[in-house]
């Protein structure tokens, strides 16, 4: 029943199959898309919050914080909250430093009592504020602040900081959360039912929708059960109307099928998804996304696999002129080779070049799972190339033999396509004219690696191998080169970008710095009592608030004027320069903004800016600051965290982050940036062009002239050999998944259609056994010695970073100490506002983390900020000044001398170390923190450099052994042939005896075999002349039997006809005559009884020869169609098939067939006899199906014996001549029966190359 329904026609088991997963993916896809319903997310925050709430009640009841007030002991809360108890406008306890209680917050607590929602530190926050019920030590009113997060709402975004909703993440970033209702808006509340706030939904939650994996899973299972329902009604149309008609009905099935992917838009979960997005790869208007490019693709190689395979290209002429029929096959050949370079090239090029997709594969964390399927897309663009070139000579084969003829004929057609070409595309397209040819002369060498597998005695042929290697090879070649060019023009827009990246940076700090600076309160102070040492505290402070991130990049120098714009204190010469020429650089002196003035001071690349200070009434001013930015020659470093440098990881910026580069002028090193050491001078006549690349093993060197006796150098630093190792080991990871779920569903594809499981005919040889198990023993071993190697080796790097963060730590902490101790500070009574002290030490620290590369913070006794390195992120809200609460509580009770703590920045995790600074007393004055913001990062960069190494070693390891298994698997096989060999030679009498020298398992093999031979021919004689006696008495019995029958009635009339002589009858002539004929009768059938035994007994010689089959068919069918009761339909099918046989038995065996057909159908019953034929097995199969009453159960085993017949007349001999005739052609004869319904027998003859 199963295998009708999958495998006949209309094929109900794919239609039905596909309609339930198809059905199974809607449901669920509506159960998801249930889940982004307004009110469904709003009762997922109402939820989250109870939950929250209740908690904290909790601890309340509970007395959880009485436990602070009543022995100083933090509280330990029950639930995912935070809390903050206030002395005062003191913080003296807090649950965690990722947020900051705002100032406004803790100085009118009454606000908060019954609760609030605050926006703290780039989050929401519903903020309660309770008194403490009970008196305190100086009688100073305590406030515990307890704080549930609603949602994240950073002004930045990139994969670090996203914002959300914290108790679920599909709710819409730009809902809104308000006090009062709006239109749609819905109310959150507490447990009593009061309302906290309200959620305004701003975006519909269901335009975010992506599916999930179940609908991806059923979905898929669906689309592949349609596309095997198209299959299969393709192949059966081209069964029955010819294969052409077949793949021109896919064609139009695939086109149709592209038209609707194109005009009919996907439901929002599918669109939303990556695959089907913009965001990966768009080009034009029929490529929008990388899931538009996978479908061309997929359908290019169903055409091409199909029209390979099932249609007869090459043996079925299209024209019975030669002329015209050659003419169309080169047309033919030139569209096939124009698709290569249109069609397949140009979708690898756009994949590579145009997408987003990383194949920068040396760094393991780079890679997504759209890598191995771009490498998975590429590899089916190989297999569809390999396909077209293997057409193409197959359609070349008809025109000429002579390959080197062929191989012409295609690079002149290939040089007609790139003709045709943009110049621009010409380098890469003979880059594809070199992958034809190369391809052409691999399926010349080693023959088609798609045909049909001709099975074997021991193994598959080792070509297999040799194809997969070749394949793999060929995958990572076409990846590196096009990764590799599309690696220089991303270098070359780089350099680019370096000529105008000063302009911008400055523009973008003067634009930041002097927009503060206008009514910057502090800043003010300066004019009402301008003095050396105020400027000098002013400048600190500018430094350390606005450009410290700008001086660590540039040179930076500050100028001071009054309001009529006269320089206050130590005027400078360029400060004399610039007053002198700013009339001339900007019309008129002192001009508010930022102006190049490189080219009129003696100073390279300078930039001038000038920021008016505003009074407090905004009208007048009260002096001006002048900046001039120069970039700075010292070797350049980026500073900013990586967290803060860009929105995410695309392709461009992977490559970006790898590249160091150094700026000369006049041949002169003027600037570097990175770790690089680059020559001091360069040679200006090796730099003949624009653009100018040097190659080597390990690095690529970019020189770009912009002009102006400049010249940018980009150094890309690589491993050209462990980078193509590496992604040749993950080529082959594809093709190894790749090759086990195509096993996977060719197995389940045969259990559909058979009906039964495929293991019973799938047998490993004994070749694949020993491959297969050194294969799989050397992968376990490496993966287990891979794992503990990747433990043992991260273990060691993060001991080393902790050890390194100890040595930083100790380095800050003596050096922060020293200055205290130098400047009579007192540390212990700082805070983070006493502004002299902070900026001080902000100054300090911000040196000090510019020499280490380090960001370094300082906290007090009480654990908050007193100074930091990284003021950007302070002031951008992404860290908070408080110190970690578990760190303090450590070092407080001296019960440790550093603390190493895992911190959080948005979802980055990353090392903390803390140690205090002491006095000559062993009295702590402060903390000091270094956070590890790299930690993370280097940990990765270190794991994935030692991952690539193991990888790269692994595969070599994994190839040697697949080398060495198939060598020692031949050594094995080796023995097993000369016991092939003669067993092949057996017979029943006078057979060879094997040798073998060795005392081995063989050698024990050999002995049986010799044994057995000698036992084999004792038996064969004993049997021999047992058959013989046993088979001269059947025929003497059989042919006693034959010959007695006509004997009988000859008797009886010479009887009669001597009674009527004795008796003198009259009319004894007409007797004798009468009696005459019947003797003659009788006595021709004794001799046609005679000739069917010795034709039986001996089979003439046979002249095979390629045989029309529909023409011969179609003849012998004529020869029946004079039975009256017996209707005989030869169905139409290939007309070009033709089988290799002799004609004579060709025609007898269908006639033999065709008139048993006839007479197994009773009398009043009217016959139908349907003949068919198609190609099978590299032969062709012919079936004659009749509709009689069937063969019984217990005749069906002595059909083909001699002698035996159904039929009340008949030698018994004319299916057993049959069989015989069709196992001397080469081919196999069978049958299926069922009673009451007819019988069909099949016949098998191969075509002439088989033949």
């Amino acid at each position: 029943m199963v295998k009708k329904w999958f495998n006949k026609a209309p094929f109900t088991g794919w239609i039905v199959l596909a309609a339930a997963f198809l059905a199974i993916a809607a449901c669920i896809y509506k159960l998801e898309l249930a889940h982004y319903k307004p009110q469904y997310l709003a009762n997922k925050v109402q939820h989250d919050f109870l939950k929250r709430e209740n908690a904290i009640e909790q601890d309340r009841n509970q007395g959880v914080f009485d436990h602070y007030f009543r022995n100083g002991q933090d509280p330990l809360i029950s639930g995912d909250y935070f809390y903050f108890i206030c002395k005062g406008r003191d913080i003296v306890s807090w649950s965690t430093n990722r947020v900051d209680l705002s100032p406004e917050v803790i100085e009118h607590p009454e606000e908060y009592y019954q609760g609030a929602i605050v926006n703290l530190l780039n989050r929401v926050f519903y903020v309660r504020a309770d008194p403490v019920p009970y008196p305190m030590a100086g009688d100073t009113l305590h406030h515990i602040f307890t704080l549930i997060p609603i949602a994240a709402d950073y002004k930045i975004d990139n994969q670090y900081f996203r914002s959300c909703f914290f108790a679920d993440k599909r709710i819409p970033a730009s809902t809104s959360i308000t006090s009062e209702p709006g239109a749609g808006s819905i109310a959150i509340r507490d447990s009593r039912g009061h309302t906290f706030f309200y959620l305004s939904f701003e975006e519909e939650p269901a335009s975010l929708y992506k599916v999930g994996p179940l609908v991806w899973v059923f979905s898929l299972l669906g689309l592949a059960c349609i596309l095997l329902l198209i299959h299969y009604t393709c192949l059966e149309a081209g069964r029955r109307k010819g294969p052409l008609l077949g793949w021109l009905l896919l064609l139009v099935c695939c086109l149709g099928l592209s038209f609707l992917h194109l005009k009919v838009p996907l439901p929002t979960g599918f669109s939303n998804t990556q695959l089907f997005s913009p965001e990966l790869l768009a080009s034009g208007d029929n490529i929008r996304s990388f899931g538009d490019l996978l479908r061309g693709v997929i359908f290019d190689c169903w055409l091409l696999l199909y029209l390979f395979h099932n249609v007869p290209v090459r043996k079925r002429p299209f024209f019975k002129n030669t002329i015209p029929d050659k003419a169309l096959r080169l047309v033919l050949c030139l569209l096939l080779v124009s698709d290569l370079y249109n069609g397949q090239a140009v979708s690898m090029y756009q994949l590579i070049i145009d997408s987003k997709i990383s194949f920068e594969v040396s760094d393991f964390y780079n890679l997504t799972i759209y890598t191995f399927l771009g490498i998975a897309t590429i590899s089916v663009i190989t297999v569809n190339v390999l396909v077209l070139l293997a057409i193409t000579n197959e359609v070349l084969k008809t025109l000429t033999a002579n390959y080197w003829l062929r191989y012409i004929l295609v690079a002149l057609m290939s040089l007609a396509c790139i003709y045709g070409l943009g110049e621009h595309e010409h380098v890469f397209s003979l880059a594809v004219l070199f992958m034809a040819l190369a391809g052409l002369l691999l399926i010349d060498a080693l023959g088609l690696p798609f045909t049909r597998r001709v099975k074997s005695e021991l193994s598959n042929s080792p070509k297999n191998y040799i194809w997969f290697a070749i394949l793999c090879s060929w995958v990572t070649l076409e990846i590196f080169y096009f990764n590799y060019s599309k690696e220089k023009e991303l270098r070359k827009i780089f350099a680019s970008k370096q000529e105008q990246r000063d302009d911008a940076l400055v523009n973008l700090a003067f634009e930041e710095a002097g927009s503060k600076l206008l009514q910057d309160t502090i800043v003010k102070t300066y004019w009402k009592q301008p003095s050396a040492a105020e400027q000098n505290r002013i400048n600190k402070y500018i430094f350390y608030n606005y450009l410290a991130e700008q001086q660590r990049k540039f040179d930076i120098n500050t100028y001071y004027y009054d309001s009529q714009r006269r320089p206050l204190f130590n005027r400078d010469t360029l400060d004399a320069l610039l007053i002198r020429v700013a009339g001339e650089v900007s019309g008129h002196p002192f001009a508010a903004g930022l102006v190049n003035v490189e080219r009129s001071v003696a100073k390279s690349k300078v930039y001038w800016g000038m920021c008016p200070v505003l009074a407090s009434n905004d009208a007048d001013t009260l002096g001006f600051i002048g900046l001039d930015f120069s970039r700075s020659r010292k070797p350049q470093k980026d500073y900013v965290p990586a967290f803060l440098q860009r929105k995410s990881n695309p392709t461009d910026q992977i490559y970006y982050d790898k590249y160091t580069y150094a700026i000369y002028r006049n041949n002169t090193l003027w600037m570097q940036n990175g770790a690089e050491l680059f020559p001091h001078r360069i040679n200006p006549q090796t730099l003949t062009a624009e653009f100018t690349f040097r190659e080597s093993l390990r690095s690529s060197v970019l020189d770009f002239r912009p002009g102006k006796g400049e010249v940018i150098r980009v150094v890309y630093k690589r491993n050209l050999l462990a980078d193509s190792v590496a992604l040749f080991s993950y080529v082959l990871a594809v093709f190894v998944v790749a090759g086990g779920l195509i096993l996977l569903v060719w197995h389940l594809l045969y259990y559909l259609q058979h009906g039964r499981m495929m293991y019973g005919r799938f047998n490993l040889s004994i070749r694949s056994k020993v491959n297969l198990t050194i294969l799989v023993t050397v992968f376990i071993s490496l993966v287990v010695v891979g794992a503990i190697t990747m433990s043992f080796l991260s273990n060691k790097y993060k001991q080393s970073q902790r050890n390194s963060l100890r040595s930083k730590l100790f380095y800050f902490a003596q050096n922060i100490s020293h200055f205290a101790e130098d400047r009579a500070i007192n540390v212990s009574a700082a805070t983070f506002d006493s502004l002299t002290l902070s900026y001080d030490f902000g100054y300090k620290l911000s040196m000090l983390a510019e020499d280490q590369g380090s960001e370094v913070n300082l906290y007090n006794q009480e654990g908050l900020l007193i100074a930091t390195s990284q003021s950007e992120l302070l002031q951008k809200g992404i860290t908070s000044k408080l110190m970690c609460r578990s760190a303090y509580l450590l070092l407080r009770s001296r019960n440790e001398t550093e603390v190493i703590k895992k911190e959080k920045i948005g979802v980055l995790d990353y090392e903390s170390a803390y140690t205090p600074i002491t006095d000559n007393k062993d009295q702590v004055l402060a903390y000091v923190n270094l956070p590890y913001y790299e930690a993370s990062t280097e940990l990765n960069q270190e794991i994935s450099g030692i991952l690539g190494s193991l990888i790269n070693i692994y595969t070599l390891i994994f190839f040697i052994s697949g080398i060495t298994a198939i060598l020692i698997s031949n050594s094995i096989i080796r023995s097993f042939h000369l016991l092939i060999t003669q067993f092949r030679l057996i017979r029943l009498k006078h057979n060879k005896l094997i040798e073998w020298p060795y005392r081995d398992e063989i050698g024990l093999l050999v002995n049986e075999y010799n044994v057995m031979m000698q036992k084999v021919e004792e038996m064969a004689s004993k049997l021999a002349r047992t058959e013989r006696e046993s088979a001269w008495r059947e025929i003497a019995r059989q042919v006693a039997h034959e010959i007695k029958n006509p004997l009988t009635p000859m008797k009886l009339n010479i009887q009669y006809l001597q009674q009527a002589i004795k008796s003198g009858r009259a009319d004894i002539d007409v007797l004798a005559g009468r009696v005459s004929e019947t003797l003659i009768e009788q006595i021709e059938n004794l001799n046609v009884i005679a000739t069917e035994f010795s034709n039986f007994a001996r089979m003439p010689d046979a002249a095979p020869e390629a045989l029309p089959v529909y023409e011969i068919l179609a003849s012998i069918v004529d020869l029946f169609r004079v039975a009256d009761h017996t209707r005989i339909l030869l169905e139409d099918g290939d007309r070009a098939l033709v089988v290799y046989a002799d004609k004579s038995y060709f025609i007898r065996i269908f006639t033999n067939i065709i008139k048993n057909a006839t007479q197994a159908i009773p009398e009043p019953v009217t016959g139908e006899i349907h003949i068919r034929f198609q190609a099978m097995e590299d032969g062709v199969q012919i079936a004659v199906k009749d509709n009689g009453t069937g063969i019984p159960d217990d005749m069906i085993e002595k059909l083909f014996v001699p002698y035996f017949t159904t039929k009340s007349s008949g030698t018994g001999i004319g299916l057993p001549m049959t069989k015989n005739m069709v196992e001397h052609s080469g081919g196999r004869i069978w049958f299926e029966t069922e009673k009451d319904r007819g019988t069909t027998f099949f016949v098998w003859l191969p075509e002439p190359d088989r033949g």
